[in-house]
């Protein structure tokens, strides 16, 4: 289903959408429904939507079925979420296939795709950080060894000074 298929599809509101189960809320919606969250997600589908993005409107892709990328939404009716997906499609000539997720699901979804992330984000603050205490360590030096440079040559134009 592409994305745009979605915007003839909007329930009215719900006095409560948990009264409800998943699977019913996804067939009227005309989605399918994922109960819990793959095991295998797939980086290069999930950095289609920028991880704050994804935090704040609920949405995720996590793999490809066929042409389509799928993506799970908690709120399939969240017309900001909606309008992402469209840009995202347009611009990167790409379909989605909907799936209806509770919230449970999309956070631990949303969990190893920043856990991921940030042992990544990790790994190069470390990099970085052991890089800029060896150039500091590497000045020190330098400049220590100027000083006794400078030192030394003090001593020198003294002694020479008291020779004369």
């Amino acid at each position: 289903m592409k994305i745009f298929a979605l915007k003839d599809k909007i329930m009215p509101e719900e006095k409560n959408k948990n009264e409800k189960t998943i699977e019913a809320r996804a067939s009227e919606l005309g989605l399918k429904c994922l109960k819990e969250a793959p095991k295998e997600i797939d980086k290069k589908y999930s950095k289609l939507i920028p991880e704050s993005i994804a935090s704040q409107h609920n949405i995720f892709a996590f793999g490809r079925d066929g042409n389509l990328i799928q993506v799970a939404m908690v709120d399939p009716q969240d017309l900001e979420a909606r309008n992402i997906l469209s840009f995202l499609a347009e611009r990167n000539k790409l379909s989605f296939d909907i799936y209806l997720v509770d919230d449970s699901v999309m956070q631990q979804m949303l969990g190893r795709h920043q856990s991921a992330e940030r042992a990544v984000e990790e790994v190069m603050q470390s990099f970085e950080d052991a890089t800029r205490e060896r150039e500091e360590g590497v000045r020190k030096k330098v400049q220590s060894g100027e000083n006794l440079v400078m030192q030394d040559a003090h001593r020198m134009a003294s002694l020479f000074s008291v020779v004369m």
